[in-house]
């Protein structure tokens, strides 16, 4: 489980309003939106020879060129506790830094709401440490390590329709094509698709707080690792989850949101740490306009 899996689109925020979704939402001229999340995720090999525990903090940087198109920055900090049989060891530091740009291109306003689509393209620079080593002085493999040593492209697409019922629903999907790295490591590409759905709990008049909920199906799937030119067996698959979300806007600067990612189905290829518990996002938000 390599800092290549942990690419999902929760982490190139860009204007959200959704937790683990892009959205065809674009921040508004010159405005600035920072975001910062906490995830935790736990993996076991179900033959009990490896275990992992994930904390990972991605923090966003976005700001609004113009109205329809938003420039972002994600730098992550990733720490990883891994466990085997002969040894346990933690490694930490800053993981691979993303680069995105987002372009709303449509966009319709009318009596009962908008609909919004956009596309996104980026790069994932190769900025996290690859030289981790276990207890006994060896080279932790690739995927353990905090970075993936490539450069690494994506583009993806994204929609949403708000209603004046204060519903909102969103689709998006995400192709990540990776690069051959350091030790001749080559992560396998990953799809990521996801759909979601918010509705309106509570509110008070603007600018006053308001809760939303939501539900989400986010999935991913990954080819093969390659090593030397050559497939690794053990890597790949698909995973799925539902995952509830909220907001909670707590005025016009701040939001506070959440998810738990609830595995619902894996299709993974050979042995692999699965998913044996919930993921879990905790994030705030601040936006503000520059200069005002």
């Amino acid at each position: 489980m390599g800092a290549v899996l942990l690419l999902a689109t929760p982490f190139v925020v860009l204007a959200q309003h959704s937790v683990n979704s892009l959205t065809g939402v674009t921040l508004f001229p010159e405005g600035s939106l920072i975001s910062s999340k906490v995830v935790t995720r736990q993996l076991s090999r179900a033959d009990g020879t490896k275990d992992i525990d994930v904390n990972f903090v991605p923090t966003s940087i976005n700001y609004g060129v113009n109205r329809d198109f938003t420039l972002g920055v994600t730098i992550p900090y990733l720490r990883k506790t891994l466990s085997t049989l002969t040894f346990a060891t933690t490694v930490e530091g800053m993981s691979d830094i993303i680069l995105a740009a987002k372009y709303r291109y449509f966009i319709n306003n009318y009596l009962g709401g908008t609909t919004q689509f956009a596309v996104v393209s980026g790069v994932k620079l190769p900025t996290g440490d690859t030289n981790a080593r276990d207890p006994l002085g060896a080279l932790l493999p690739m995927p353990d390590q905090l970075g993936s040593g490539s450069t690494d492209y994506f583009l993806a697409w994204s929609g949403s329709w708000f209603s004046r019922y204060s519903r909102s629903f969103h689709v998006s999907v995400l192709y990540k094509g990776n690069t051959e790295g350091d030790r001749n490591f080559r992560f396998g590409d990953l799809i990521n698709y996801n759909l979601s759905a918010n509705w309106l709990v509570y509110s008070q008049p603007y600018p006053r707080p308001e809760l939303y909920f939501g539900v989400e199906l986010n999935g991913e799937t990954t080819r093969r690792h390659e090593a030397s030119g050559a497939k690794v067996a053990d890597s790949g698959g698909h995973r799925l989850f539902l995952s509830p979300t909220f907001h909670f806007f707590l005025s016009r600067n701040w939001n506070l949101e959440g998810s738990i990612q609830v595995p619902i189905f894996e299709d993974l290829n050979g042995t692999q740490p699965e998913e044996n518990k919930p993921r879990f996002f905790l994030g705030l938000r601040f936006q503000y306009a520059l200069g005002k």
